[in-house]
């Protein structure tokens, strides 16, 4: 995600809109992306634990690239290079941001993803697919 934010931020000093779109578009349509595909790969009540688990390495992996790209003096702070000094600021503003957007978005994302299970199981069974479940959620059948 670093990389793409030093490439959105490549055409000069100024803020245009080729900065403007992929820094407050581009990148975090791709970094809720990654998010989504990580989760979904894994079930719902996982996403609580595991959706702050990725922020956190994602938030890790970007701040260890942006030490890096100061080294070789490509990373920027505002409008001018990036130096050390700039990095501890550079790297909690990255985890907090980070942190929130994909804790955010997964809270939304299982929410949403909840309600159409519900709806979904719901209309299943008012159209009769599956029968209703019995005592203690154990479904019957003919002959019990």
């Amino acid at each position: 995600m670093r990389v793409l934010h030093v490439i959105a931020n490549a055409h000069g000093e100024q803020l245009d809109w080729h900065s403007f779109v992929g820094t407050f578009i581009g990148i975090p349509v791709i970094l809720l992306a990654l998010a989504t595909i990580h989760l979904a790969t894994y079930p719902l009540h996982q996403w609580i634990w595991r959706a702050p688990v990725f922020a956190l390495l994602e938030s890790t992996v970007e701040s260890l690239m942006s030490l890096l790209l100061i080294y070789v003096g490509r990373e920027r702070w505002g409008t001018g290079r990036a130096v050390f000094g700039d990095w501890p600021a550079m790297a909690a503003t990255t985890f907090l941001t980070r942190f929130a957007m994909i804790c955010i978005f997964a809270l939304v994302l299982g929410g949403v993803a909840q309600f159409v299970r519900r709806r979904e199981i719901h209309a299943e069974r008012k159209k009769g697919h599956h029968p209703p479940a019995g005592p203690g959620g154990v479904e019957r059948r003919a002959g019990d």
